[in-house]
């Protein structure tokens, strides 16, 4: 499913679908600009600091992609007591996140040029950030060292039923005691597979399970309402979310595609496994997030309040939501 999903246009510029390149090798090969390796910590601690004219950020697992551009973009995980008004974009990387990072000078699109393309461990082209070409993007991509390390990847496809004892010991008995921060963190350690096995065994109060077909129609009711809510998609040590405006959005059999302010993101909503509204405390206000796991166990994307304001809100139509008998 990561090389249908990655197909899709990193830019979103428009709502036609490109192809890209979606492992190192095949990416290296066919690079037209000049691409190379660079230390993925590095780099991106260089991108943090630097300001950009216009970025296009895109994250892709195997099930979903999320595709937004902005003029800044807050490096850290959603924050419900921030101003209504701040940015509706975040990206949270986590330490050793990025197996391999590439720069590349390839045009993407026409004032779009330099990017930096992180790589999972498994080889798959996972994130891109994409920056215009003006002086002062040149000048920050300069800063990024060259790597003449080859990356090495390995296939974690026998990992599936692997779970960290850690996670769950620690979510069972921290349920209640640690806020939203800490909820999202147990998602990019494994993409939730170990989070996901903890949910069976919590009483419904915290882990009600949903029935997976609500998913469409509950973003088709978000839309029509003009709720705000927010869009977070977990890749193994990163999480990147999108909060905006919904603009359009469209659904055939496979896929559920949201157009937004910022960009879009597209569901594939035949691999949905499970549902889950998850509830949990939050510096004295109760929050639920809806997450949405594939067959495998892995988090595809979690739905989250926007702002402490919509909070009831949001909880009632989360808790009208039917239950999987």
């Amino acid at each position: 499913m990561t090389e249908m999903l990655i197909d899709h246009c990193f830019c979103f510029s428009c709502s036609e679908l490109k192809r890209t390149k979606s492992t190192y090798n095949e990416f290296i090969r066919s690079s037209t600009g000049e691409a190379y390796n660079v230390d993925p910590e590095q780099a991106i601690t260089v991108l943090k600091k630097s300001q950009f004219k216009k970025t296009v950020v895109t994250t892709v697992n195997r099930y979903a992609l999320l595709s937004g551009r902005g003029v800044t973009l807050k490096w850290e995980a959603p924050d419900l007591s921030m101003h209504p008004g701040e940015q509706l974009m975040t990206l949270k990387i986590e330490p050793g996140g990025i197996a391999a990072a590439v720069v590349s000078s390839d045009c993407l699109e026409e004032d779009i040029e330099y990017s930096l393309n992180c790589f999972s461990h498994d080889g798959f082209l996972k994130h891109r950030i994409a920056v215009t070409n003006d002086v002062p993007s040149k000048l920050a991509f300069e800063k990024i060292v060259v790597s003449n390390q080859q990356p090495i990847f390995f296939d974690d496809c026998g990992t599936e039923n692997i779970i960290s004892l850690a996670v769950a010991r620690d979510l069972q008995k921290n349920w209640d005691t640690n806020g939203i921060c800490w909820h999202l963190q147990s998602l990019l350690v494994d993409q939730g597979r170990s989070r996901r096995k903890v949910l069976t065994m919590l009483d419904t109060d915290k882990a009600r399970r949903l029935v997976p077909e609500i998913v469409g129609p509950l973003l088709l009711n978000l839309y029509q309402m003009g709720m705000i809510y927010v869009r977070g998609l977990p890749h193994k040590g990163l999480l990147h979310t999108d909060a905006s405006d919904v603009l359009k959005l469209e659904a055939d059999d496979d896929y559920i595609f949201i157009h937004s302010n910022l960009g879009a993101a597209v569901f594939n909503q035949s691999n949905i496994g499970s549902c889950w509204e998850t509830t949990f405390d939050d510096n004295g206000n109760t929050v639920s997030f809806v997450e949405i796991y594939s067959n495998c166990g892995q988090c595809i994307a979690v739905l989250m309040p926007y702002r402490n304001y919509l909070l009831r809100q949001w909880r009632e139509i989360i808790a009208s939501l039917p239950s999987k008998k």
